[in-house]
């Protein structure tokens, strides 16, 4: 009997301690399966975070591309604008040159146009002195027709040293004494100019005697004056 009861005791101890474990086992089940939700609600929360993250970086960098490309834009149109100010800079540069050169031309063509017109009054006045000078050669009388032929040679002697005098520049000068019309030295003279009609330009061609400087027929000055030609 007492055997028994020892039997019973245990198998009311055993059956106690089975039916702890059980519950116990079924708590815990219980509570890990609220860990694991927790864990996993845990989880998704950082998976969340992370893709925000993610996306604010990604859109930290695209505004930081475009911030670059734009900054890159910027530059490049500033860039643009100092060429394009420098390309209008120089083409008013060139205009002003290109109008200063013009300039230049027309007042350079202006003062040889004033200058061929100087030369040519000039050139005129000496053609019109030519025939001044050898008109008095004329003498009325019987030897008159010879003396209107040596007009006309004179006068074509004298137009032909004008044409010459001009398309050269040069005039020759003659020095004649006025004792003997052999006795001379000449001279080529730049036109334009005045000289001095003296033994210091040409020579002493006859000593002792007076001079007078011509350019053919047309008498310039005498010895000691000044010409211009």
């Amino acid at each position: 009997m007492k055997n028994n009861s020892k039997l019973i005791l245990g198998l009311l101890v055993a059956s106690g301690l089975g039916v702890f474990t059980a519950s116990d086992a079924l708590a815990r089940g219980n509570s890990a399966k609220a860990g694991g939700k927790s864990a996993a609600r845990a989880g998704s929360k950082r998976a969340t975070e992370a893709k925000a993250i993610a996306a604010t970086a990604t859109a930290v960098k695209t505004a930081e591309v475009e911030t670059t490309r734009a900054n890159a834009i910027t530059d490049m149109k500033t860039r643009v604008e100092a060429l394009e100010k420098a390309l209008a800079d120089m083409q008013t540069e060139d205009k002003a040159e290109e109008e200063a050169a013009k300039a230049k031309a027309k007042a350079i063509s202006d003062a040889m146009s004033a200058a061929a017109k100087v030369a040519l009054e000039k050139k005129n006045a000496d053609l019109a002195a030519c025939d001044s000078k050898c008109d008095k050669n004329v003498k009325p009388g019987l030897f008159q027709k010879m003396f209107v032929k040596f007009n006309d040679m004179c006068k074509a002697s004298c137009k032909k040293a004008v044409e010459r005098k001009y398309a050269t520049g040069k005039a020759e000068i003659r020095y004649v004494s006025t004792a003997d019309a052999k006795k001379s030295a000449v001279k080529s003279l730049e036109i334009g100019r005045s000289y001095s009609c003296s033994n210091d330009l040409f020579g002493d061609p006859h000593f002792g005697f007076t001079k007078k400087c011509y350019f053919d027929a047309i008498e310039l000055a005498s010895e000691g004056g000044k010409f211009s030609i």
